[in-house]
């Protein structure tokens, strides 16, 4: 579990049972725990999403995921042999893993290419919230209209190209 390690640098203490949790399961929060180092640190559900968003991970990119069993599940970017998995497709894949609906989805870097498709899989993909990062919050949909416009445009440009 070097990994869990990395991604909780430090585990806030006064949480019954936070250290042994994040020892266990590294990239999941239960929700008892999520509401209890709420509690604990007096932040709103959205401020602690924010903040672990920005703070987890050091300078290794993590997805955060708001579920709609109040979880809070953790997608660290992994770096295996010739391939890289961003942040986002590893929360991706966690949850499905979970077997639970984002709500929410934050991460510092901005998802592209493979995970922006990836992402366009989610049952949910138009109802689920993005924060973090640069972009203000809001909804996917809004945050990827750029993805959608060069895709319709490279759509236009194969069909010119066998009509």
């Amino acid at each position: 579990m070097q990994l869990g390690r990395q991604l909780w640098r430090a585990v806030p203490s006064g949480v019954d049972g936070l250290a042994a949790a994040v020892r266990k399961t590294p990239w999941r929060l239960s929700r008892d725990h999520r509401e209890a180092l709420q509690d604990r640190l007096k932040l709103s559900k959205e401020k602690l999403l924010e903040s672990l968003t920005t703070h987890l991970g050091g300078s290794c990119p993590v997805a955060v995921g708001l579920m709609r069993s109040g979880d809070v599940l953790l997608g660290p970017a992994l770096d295996l042999a010739q391939h890289r998995l961003s942040a986002t497709q590893v929360l991706v894949a966690n949850a499905l893993l979970c077997g639970d609906a984002f709500e929410a989805i934050g991460c510092r870097e901005r998802p592209r290419g493979g995970s922006v498709d990836l992402l366009r899989q989610l049952e949910n993909f138009p109802e689920v919230k993005w924060f973090g990062g640069e972009e203000a919050p809001g909804s996917f949909e809004g945050l990827f209209a750029q993805r959608c416009a060069a895709d319709a445009r490279l759509v236009d440009v194969i069909g010119a190209g066998h009509g």
